[in-house]
């Protein structure tokens, strides 16, 4: 369990130290971080539920009961533009896919809040000047089969405009 604590707390370190970044947006400082965040935590991740479905115990089952809601809860926001965020609602369903094995995940909406300061830039009319303005979503996700904690679920574009 230290490992996951360690991760998740480096985790999110990372997540607040982009967010919180004041240098102008580029690919380098916005989308590259973004990709950085979370590396040791889904090393520790993969390490982990390996070994918890190659080998299990009763401990490796009570380690990963503990551990799946912090993992879900940092894994479930992901970041939208402005239009995209104006499709959704808090309530709504969404339909997802996991990257591997093609899984569906339903999930609902539970949060929808501005993330200034974060990967979407938007052109100021009146300055000229391109300002931050990407929302955070939190989707949380109806457990079902083949799908495990720490997964990376795909939302497609159709998913945001079918509104």
């Amino acid at each position: 369990m230290p490992a996951f604590t360690e991760s998740l707390d480096l985790a999110r370190k990372e997540l607040e130290q982009l967010v919180s970044d004041t240098r102008p947006p580029s690919f380098e400082n916005t989308i590259e971080e973004i990709d950085s965040i979370g590396r040791v935590l889904g090393r520790v991740s993969s390490v982990f539920f390996n070994l918890e479905h190659a080998e299990t115990t009763d401990r490796l089952q009570e380690i990963a009961q503990e551990v799946s809601p912090l993992l879900s809860e940092f894994n479930n926001d992901i970041y939208l533009s402005e239009k995209q965020a104006s499709q959704l609602h808090e309530g709504d369903t969404l339909t997802g896919h996991t990257v591997a094995g093609e899984k569906t995940a339903i999930g609902t909406v539970r949060l929808i809040t501005q993330a200034p300061g974060f990967a979407d830039l938007k052109m100021s009319r009146e300055k000229g000047q391109s300002d931050l303005s990407a929302f955070q979503v939190r989707i949380y996700t109806e457990p079902a089969d083949g799908i495990q904690p720490g997964m990376t679920i795909e939302v497609r574009e159709h998913e945001f405009t079918k509104r």
